[in-house]
């Protein structure tokens, strides 16, 4: 199949000088796939759609976005989420109720349901699928971590705090914690506790600018 779809989906690596990239990616995704297929098998759940767009609401803003994978096991679903690397970004994420993605897509699947759908990562570099659902996926690795509807509250929680303080007209420079803390709890109370899922660090590890910004200089003389 992998040779079959990779000119049409996957061109790059079927031009001259990319043998071993090609050959790379096959192995890799035939051995995940093999052991995604195992785990699903011992759940007994079967895929029934790939690539599902959802919508719904955030915090009562319109949402939508695509599941990767959706499974079924006779009327109840689950979806995995795929991704190619990052297994500590995400079980981090899930440790600490930040896999906002994740449980998103669940409440946008859950319909009349009672309970949000199950649901995963899947590290294809690694073969792991990560959950926080201890009963959901027999052979993954459980995460010790919130529940997605407990990710969901704090999500929705924290989107309302940086809300309001956005529309003081504030855009703090979260590395910098002193001059941040008083004029957003002036704006919008207290911000959320460190630890809590509603609160997050700066992202910087994923700025292209780094270069460019002066955060990462008071941070090294602060430590």
């Amino acid at each position: 199949a992998f040779d079959d779809r990779v000119a049409t989906e996957a061109a790059p690596l079927v031009r001259r000088g990319a043998e071993v990239d090609r050959d790379r990616i096959r192995t890799l995704i035939s051995n995940a796939s093999a052991t995604l297929l195992r785990i699903l098998k011992q759940g007994q759940w079967r895929p029934v759609e790939a690539e599902r767009d959802v919508t719904g609401t955030f915090a009562g803003q319109s949402a939508s976005g695509r599941v990767d994978l959706i499974v079924a096991k006779g009327s109840c679903e689950a979806l995995v989420d795929l991704k190619l690397g990052g297994l500590k970004y995400r079980r981090e994420a899930l440790e600490t109720g930040h896999a906002i993605q994740l449980a998103l897509y669940a409440a946008m699947m859950k319909g009349t349901a009672k309970a949000l759908p199950a649901s995963g990562y899947f590290i294809l570099e690694d073969g792991q699928l990560l959950t926080t659902d201890p009963t959901a996926f027999p052979g993954a690795t459980v995460v010790s971590g919130p529940s997605a509807d407990d990710t969901l509250a704090a999500a929705e929680k924290g989107f309302g705090y940086w809300k309001k303080v956005l529309a003081k007209g504030l855009l703090p420079a979260l590395l910098n914690e002193l001059a941040w803390v008083g004029p957003v709890t002036e704006a919008a109370g207290p911000p959320p506790d460190e630890g809590s899922p509603a609160r997050y660090e700066a992202a910087c590890r994923f700025c292209d600018y780094a270069t460019l910004c002066v955060a990462p200089a008071i941070q090294e003389v602060e430590s």
